[in-house]
């Protein structure tokens, strides 16, 4: 949609996001939604031992 709007002026037409949404019956947001990335899934067999390592040897816990 963008893409459509930057050709525009090109070919001497200027027109509006907002009338190029409601030409093509689509919400604004959509246009200009960006997704977020997921959070990180967090493997149980893993994050248990090394949180018990961490907690019995708070030193290795600094990596920096």
């Amino acid at each position: 949609m963008v893409s459509r709007q930057q050709g525009l002026p090109a070919d001497g037409f200027g027109v509006s996001m907002v009338q190029l949404c409601r030409w093509f019956g689509v919400a604004r947001r959509t246009i200009y939604y960006r997704p977020t990335k997921a959070p990180p899934k967090v493997q149980e067999a893993l994050a248990l031992p090394v949180k018990a390592l961490i907690e019995a040897e708070p030193s290795l816990a600094c990596w920096a």
